[in-house]
């Protein structure tokens, strides 16, 4: 189903209610003293189920806003912790983990989740205004609240305790709130998503993954509780409502997409999968029309070029060797997840330098329907399939602490990697096209042809630099090939023709299943857990809090620092190992918030 199918009245609700809203901020946010003449008041709002649904959207907004998914967590909050590294020279942030309380993005992401949650205070509190279906305004009101519920989990993981504040702020006096524990957050986040739930639609009905549905906060809410379950709460008990919502994930008519890459291009091209891809941030336009909403997801973790005809990209994250080593050759996600490619000008080559050159390679610009322009439409996932079942596993094997993986969590892990190693795909299939001779003298790139080999439907295309061609990509992996085909290469009036070699996937010599210490282990199993984790979710700002609620995250980080300070990988991609110490466990409070609510108390290891 197409994106752009989403309403119009969807796209411009974001950004009046963005307008609408924006003077309701709360306590921690900027008041302002006067009354503006171009803005509602709340009793002048809400009246209809049209205007309901447009402050829905102001609550949605944040997600997206010019911060928060499209590049804050995405990029900037070392999300990815030991998978990768930040590739910048000079840099500061917490991206290499050296910032103060006073950092403005440390700043601005804590009031951009306070605006959220004052936005859903104000709809809920006004929720019951307009005449209008009971059944539709329920469905709204549970949106509101999970979303609140939300901002509220991205703030406790961040920060730890924070205060709590449920209704609508009236004023800029009389706004100091002490923080709650993490645990009475926490507990908040669950009754609030737990009544949620009730409320939303399938997401059958919605048709579409912008929007929170059952699955989504049935999702959400397994990974809140294994948050729970782990540190710093250690509270054990979750690990098994962690696996109940995940089980009903699962029986909600989920799958996995076949193929590994779709997922990706999916994001890019404006298509929704909603077997796989369950909760998406949206992003949309070029940042030039006057609905658009577009973000930086391609922008800053694309592949690296100059060049706005492929897709102008920084490459902010490049890999580390650790990552690239977890996985293995026939494993179709690594060269998915890290380029095997770079671009030089107009042309893409295969990599042949140091892993630490390479860039993440997940958010393909060339992918997108408008790569030319400077923002990025590209969605990005909150929940996806594959998280579930891993979470199901986990949360089933840790409930049953010390006994023998079940049949389920061992079948759950076994297919996120038989999608991995191409099970799922119809039979073996053209894994890739290696140059074995550049030719010379094309004048224009040469046609590709796959034949023989057994199989059908796999195509190539060509990209030639100085008259050699100098990178052939597999545009469709065709099917049912039964040993290598050959590649013939026609056209393009060389003076010397350029050769090449195909690659089948070979399922019997890649046997994803697990081995029988894996299956009878439960220690072992969560190894494989962890593993799994990175290479099936890199790069989707899970990592780091991953390792942070396992009780691995300094260590890891460690380590990481030591095999990267002995390799060729420049001096700049150790600061985030070097400086990360136990205070980066939790974000500061910002100096500026305990300026304005004198009851807020700073974290360990802050001033």
């Amino acid at each position: 189903m197409l994106r752009k199918m989403k309403t119009l009245s969807k796209k411009i609700a974001v950004k009046i209610c963005a307008a609408i809203l924006g003077v309701f901020a709360m306590g921690c946010d900027k008041f302002l003293d006067t009354k503006p003449s171009d803005f509602f008041e709340p009793d002048q709002y809400y009246e209809t189920a049209e205007q309901l649904e447009r402050a829905l959207a102001g609550v949605y907004d944040p997600l997206g806003a010019s911060e928060l998914y499209s590049y804050m967590m995405s990029s900037y909050f070392g999300t990815e912790a030991d998978l990768g590294y930040y590739n910048r020279s000079s840099a500061e942030g917490p991206q290499i983990y050296d910032y103060t309380p006073a950092h403005t993005r440390i700043r601005t992401t804590w009031q951009k989740l306070y605006d959220g949650i004052a936005r859903a205070n104000l709809l809920l509190a006004n929720a019951d205004k307009p005449e209008m279906n009971n059944a539709a305004r329920n469905v709204i009101i549970g949106e509101a609240k999970f979303l609140r519920a939300y901002y509220y989990f991205l703030l406790v993981s961040n920060w730890g305790g924070v205060p709590l504040v449920l209704k609508p702020t009236e004023g800029p006096t009389n706004n100091s709130i002490a923080r709650k524990t993490d645990r009475e957050i926490y507990d908040f986040i669950l009754e609030e998503m737990e009544d949620a739930e009730k409320k939303v639609l399938s997401i059958q009905a919605v048709g579409h993954a912008g929007r929170v549905t059952k699955s989504a906060v049935q999702g959400i809410l397994a990974r809140v509780c294994l948050y729970i379950a782990g540190n710093p709460l250690n509270d054990v008990s979750k690990y098994a409502e962690a696996r109940d919502w995940a089980q009903k994930v699962m029986t909600a008519g989920h799958s996995l997409n076949p193929s590994y890459e779709q997922i990706f291009i999916n994001y890019a091209r404006d298509q929704y999968d909603i077997n796989e891809s369950i909760w998406e941030v949206e992003f949309w336009g070029n940042g030039s029309d006057n609905y658009s909403e577009a973000g930086w997801i391609g922008v800053r973790l694309g592949v690296a070029t100059r060049d706005v005809s492929l897709g102008h990209s920084y490459g902010i994250i490049r890999p580390t060797e650790r990552y690239y080593n977890l996985f293995d050759a026939n494993d179709l996600r690594r060269d998915w997840t890290i380029a095997p490619f770079s671009y030089e000008g107009k042309s893409k080559v295969n990599h042949t330098g140091s892993i630490y050159e390479r860039d993440i390679a997940k958010w393909r610009r060339e992918y997108e329907l408008d790569h030319s322009t400077s923002l990025s439409c590209q969605n990005y996932p909150l929940l996806r399939y594959s998280d579930v079942l891993l979470m199901f596993a986990e949360a089933d094997v840790m409930a049953n602490a010390g006994a023998q993986p079940s049949p389920e969590a061992i079948q759950a892990v076994e297919e996120v990697r038989n999608r991995a190693y191409g099970k799922l795909l119809p039979h073996e299939l053209v894994k890739s096209i290696k140059v074995t001779g550049a030719g010379a003298g094309y004048k224009s790139a040469p046609t590709i042809a796959i034949i023989d080999g057994g199989g059908v439907e796999a195509t190539a295309k060509a990209t030639i630099a100085d008259g050699k061609v100098t990178y052939i990509d597999v545009t469709n992996k065709g099917r049912l090939y039964t040993s290598a085909p050959t590649v013939v290469i026609t056209g393009g009036d060389p003076t010397t023709a350029a050769k090449a070699t195909a690659t089948i996937t070979t399922i019997a010599a890649a046997d994803p299943s697990l081995t029988t210490v894996q299956k009878d282990d439960p220690v072992e199993f969560m190894k494989l857990i962890k593993d799994e984790r990175s290479r099936e979710l890199g790069f989707e700002a899970l990592r780091k809090y991953d390792l942070i609620r396992w009780g691995d995250f300094l260590s890891v980080m460690k380590d990481t620092e030591i095999e990267i300070s002995t390799s060729s990988a420049p001096s700049y991609a150790t600061w985030a190992f070097q400086n990360v110490a136990q205070k980066h466990l939790l974000f500061p409070i910002p100096i500026r918030e305990r300026a304005l609510n004198k009851e807020l108390t700073q974290n360990p290891g802050w001033q």
